[in-house]
């Protein structure tokens, strides 16, 4: 009985042996679980970041191309004002020009 006895005890030491081993596994298990959803908090807010930043990159090119497209519209309605000055002056100095030869 004796012999059933100690194999028992040495039985039950090396369960809780085992369930120490267990819930120590156990805890570094959450304690990296707990780091991983910091990490994965920092990378999501980052993600943030970056989406609203690239969202405001985008509405600002938006902005400058139509504000160089009315640019251009202004240079191209300034151009064809010259040019028709330009026609005009020329329209005005060739009939002076022949009027005096």
């Amino acid at each position: 009985m004796s012999s059933v006895l100690s194999s028992t005890r040495s039985r039950a030491e090396s369960l809780a042996a085992a369930l120490s081993k267990s819930e120590s596994t156990v805890t570094n298990v959450r304690a990296a679980h707990v780091q991983a959803l910091a990490k994965l908090d920092k990378v999501t807010q980052s993600a943030k970041r970056t989406r609203q930043t690239a969202s405001a990159l985008i509405s600002a090119g938006k902005d400058a191309c139509e504000r160089l497209q009315n640019t251009q519209s202004i240079i191209r309605s300034a151009v064809s004002t010259a040019q028709g000055d330009i026609d005009t002056e020329s329209a005005v100095y060739e009939e002076d020009g022949s009027s005096r030869g």
